[in-house]
């Protein structure tokens, strides 16, 4: 970090309202007041990378109708950004944010033709009166947060026109295992001390998944023997549901963990640095009619137990699963609240 951006983070009182502290066992607090900050000698300076990453699969097909589309659901992300992420959690000062598309798997570069230079926000290329004209649409040579946001608009959408027409597996194992490096992983630079203060850089590291929660790319990969599996397909879950069915236990959870089930962890020690947020979870089990369930547990119950038990034992920092959005504004409160930390 330079001495100018440690000044900054320390900051003369005026003007700067609100900071953060750090809670008793080292985790971020709540934000304080300026009465409070002058009497502490911490200051923490956080940045957020956001890493977009679609499922391309069949699911973003006709044969699978949901209320709100991927690309609606992106656009939302990053027309939100600037100001109620950039500004969440009361941070004011120095931000340098990333924004970008993780794929599943590279080839699809290639594929689809994507031009990965349009998906791609990083606000860490500006200094600080810079990324404010940015951000505010105030430039006058055009380069600006709004300009960069079409551009990217424009970008998913022919991914998305390109991979309905051509879909391919989205091997969700293989982003966790190999995508997720150091990258596009962010690690937290060193502490600093000047002025009597103690700044901490803290770099958060956010993916936000969209996918149905069913694993099909090498689906038929499982090991030798137990009740593990690699992916977890349509049929795992089938798998699952006839076995607990056909048993004397009432709770799936008890079941589950009473018998071995689960997907086989991850090794990847950059995901204890990582936030995951799956959304769009679709639940083929439902009555496409009604929407009703036609089996217990349906496909989501179970899908969110494999899930849940995946990323713990996988080492993810932190995890969230969520079915289809039904609207615009409830994809956007649930995303942010995550990214927000609440």
């Amino acid at each position: 970090m330079k001495l100018s951006t440690v000044i900054l983070a320390i900051g003369t009182l005026v003007g700067v309202a609100t900071i953060y502290s750090f809670t008793s066992n080292g985790e971020i607090g709540n934000v304080n007041e300026i009465s409070e900050y002058t009497n502490s000698n911490t200051v923490l300076n956080e940045n957020i990378n956001i890493l977009i990453t679609p499922d391309l699969s069949n699911r973003i097909t006709e044969k699978y109708s949901k209320p709100l589309c991927d690309e609606d659901i992106i656009y939302n992300i990053m027309e939100s950004y600037y100001p109620s992420i950039y500004q969440s959690s009361g941070r004011i000062i120095g931000q340098k944010d990333k924004l970008s598309i993780l794929l599943t798997t590279p080839k699809l570069v290639n594929n689809y033709n994507i031009k990965m230079e349009q998906l791609r926000i990083d606000l860490s290329s500006f200094n600080d009166s810079e990324r404010i004209v940015y951000l505010t649409d105030s430039s006058k040579s055009g380069n600006t947060y709004k300009n960069d946001v079409k551009e990217f608009n424009m970008e998913i959408n022919n991914v998305y026109q390109s991979a309905k027409k051509a879909p391919v597996g989205a091997d969700i194992r293989n982003l966790l295992e190999s995508q997720l490096n150091s990258n596009n992983i962010l690690s937290d630079p060193d502490t600093i001390n000047a002025f009597g203060k103690t700044v901490v850089t803290k770099n958060r590291n956010v993916l936000i998944l969209i996918t149905d929660g069913y694993m099909e790319s090498g689906s038929n990969a499982r090991p030798k023997n137990g009740n593990k599996c690699y992916y977890l397909s349509k049929k795992e879950v089938d798998r699952f549901r006839t076995k607990f069915l056909n048993s004397d236990e009432t709770n799936i959870k008890v079941f589950f963990d009473k018998n071995g089930f689960g997907i086989v962890p991850v090794e990847n020690e950059n995901l204890k640095n990582i936030e995951i947020i799956a959304i769009e979870f679709y639940d083929r089990s439902l009555s496409k009619e009604s929407g009703s369930s036609r089996v217990k547990p349906d496909d989501y119950d179970i899908m969110k137990l494999f899930w849940e038990d995946w990323m713990l034992k996988s080492g993810v920092k932190r995890f969230e699963v969520h079915e289809n959005f039904s609207s615009k504004s409830e994809s956007q409160t649930v995303i942010n609240n995550f990214i927000n930390g609440e």
